[in-house]
């Protein structure tokens, strides 16, 4: 029409560009008058005929899922034709008010062509704002939209015309966005400190009554004497071997650590949890027949988990402040047992439940217990137990002390990107002993036989595009197989 193609008065001084992403024409030409012509010809052309101008486009969700974007969408398309909604006071602060309206249609006959509507403002860019602010997107109804989800592509149909699909992408280009992640580090420390001190003489006699012999023993509480007595051990025998007394001497000092690091990574918003144990039975109910003779008794088992049990979830804030709900425990059979009793264990336990906020990289206390128990005893031969100075050759004396110390510590730390991830990574694997050796050195630091190569770039994809015309990275034959990414770099071993 304006001679492009060289055919014409005018060929060469306008030439035309088609932006398929934006929908749109750019108009390239050295005379200002001939602008206006061509958006003469441009707004005769370029006319809305209804339901025709609907077309299907597909958006390629890269971080979130496909169903959950299209139940947001959903819910904003989802009213009916001709209404207007305004809800200022369901906004956050900063933001302006969503008004989603259709165009009036014109009071006449029926059958008079509908004016063409104005041509709506295009959706301002995705960019971030400040002080964490967000751009509203203004949109307008025209057709109907229709969004649906395909989960196995994870991918969005979408039925609009293009101006309606300029502005369900911009709102889709906040939406998906590339989530954060938490790593939430957890520290269980436990001492108990406990000290015991027993002493005490036990007595043994005989006497005669008539022609008959009694032996009697006096019983002060301690246990029997034992092929190996614990501590120290005195005893007193006659010519026929029998003991006559026996003086005990007892001491026992002992620490007991126990520290618990669980690490777990859940992405911002969501719940992840780590169970570090064993699974207890534990009977819960028994019955037996009456009917019959020996009827055997039967148990229904439960079992309870024990160990290291987390549960937590994560909120980041813009200003790094993460706000988590914790659950924390740890339990542990008391003691031992054995036969049915190991059906009915004593289980011991320490939770926390609670909700804190601390800013990403900064520890903070959950709780703690101080807890200490003191016990002294004495028994013995009465009245003379508690004879000064002589009083202990009589009776046994037990002194007791047991002190436990608990607390609970959380250090989240927020992931923004790769980066962070294998910085994260590094750091952690270097805390593990057992897993020192399998580390590979760092760039400067790798001996021969060893070769650094730049790490492979994955091709960029947008929202819109497939990824027919990427290329193969494959690597090289014979090239050495790569074992680990460290700092952006593929570490090659010689083998």
């Amino acid at each position: 029409m304006f001679g492009e193609q060289n055919e014409g008065p005018l060929a060469g001084m306008i030439k035309f560009v088609s932006l398929e992403r934006l929908d749109a024409l750019l108009v390239i030409t050295s005379r200002p008058q001939y602008l206006a012509k061509v958006a003469e010809w441009v707004e005769r052309l370029d006319r809305d005929t209804g339901g025709v101008g609907q077309r299907l486009f597909v958006y390629r969700v890269q971080n979130g899922k496909a169903a959950d974007l299209a139940t947001v969408l959903g819910e904003v398309f989802e009213r009916e034709a001709g209404s207007a909604i305004v809800r200022p006071a369901e906004l956050a602060p900063k933001l302006e008010a969503l008004q989603i309206a259709s165009p009036p249609k014109p009071a006449g006959q029926e059958g008079a062509a509908a004016p063409a509507p104005e041509p709506a403002a295009p959706a301002p860019a995705a960019t971030p704002a400040a002080d964490g602010a967000e751009e509203s997107v203004a949109l307008t109804e025209g057709p109907g939209i229709r969004v649906i989800a395909d989960e196995v592509n994870n991918a969005l149909v979408i039925l609009a015309t293009a101006q309606q699909y300029r502005q369900v992408e911009a709102t889709l280009r906040r939406l998906d966005v590339s989530p954060l992640q938490v790593l939430i580090e957890a520290t269980i420390a436990e001492i108990t400190l406990q000290g015991d001190l027993k002493y005490g003489m036990e007595w043994f006699f005989t006497n005669k009554v008539g022609n008959k012999t009694g032996i009697g023993q006096l019983d002060l509480g301690v246990p029997g004497i034992a092929a190996i007595v614990p501590g120290f051990s005195y005893s007193i025998v006659d010519n026929a071997g029998a003991v006559r007394a026996v003086l005990n001497a007892l001491a026992d000092d002992s620490r007991l650590n126990v520290i618990s690091s669980p690490s777990l990574m859940v992405l911002n918003n969501q719940t992840a949890s780590i169970d570090v144990g064993d699974e207890v039975p534990i009977t819960t109910q028994q019955q037996q027949s009456t009917v019959g003779g020996a009827s055997p008794v039967v148990n229904n088992i439960e079992y309870r988990n024990t160990g290291v049990l987390l549960s937590v979830t994560p909120r980041v804030n813009a200003g790094g402040l993460v706000v988590m709900e914790v659950a924390q425990e740890v339990s542990n059979v008391a003691g031992e047992s054995t036969g049915d009793a190991n059906l009915t264990p004593t289980i011991s336990k320490r939770s926390i439940t609670t909700a804190v906020a601390v800013q990403s990289g900064q520890t903070v206390v959950l709780g703690g217990l101080i807890r200490e128990q003191k016990t002294l005893g004495r028994s013995g031969i009465p009245g003379l137990y508690n004879l000064p100075l002589i009083g202990p050759l009589f009776g046994t004396t037990v002194d007791e002390q047991q002190r436990t110390e608990l607390v609970v510590l959380i250090t989240p730390r927020a992931v923004q990107d790769s980066a962070d991830a294998a910085q994260v990574t590094d750091e952690f694997r270097s805390k593990m002993q057992s897993l020192r050796p399998l580390t590979i050195p760092k760039e400067g630091a790798s001996g021969e036989g060893e070769k650094v190569v730049p790490k492979r770039a994955w091709p960029r994809v947008g929202p819109d595009e497939g990824i027919s015309g990427s290329r193969s990275t494959a690597p090289a034959p014979g090239a050495s197989r790569p074992l680990n990414d460290t700092d952006g770099r593929l570490v090659k071993s010689g083998y």
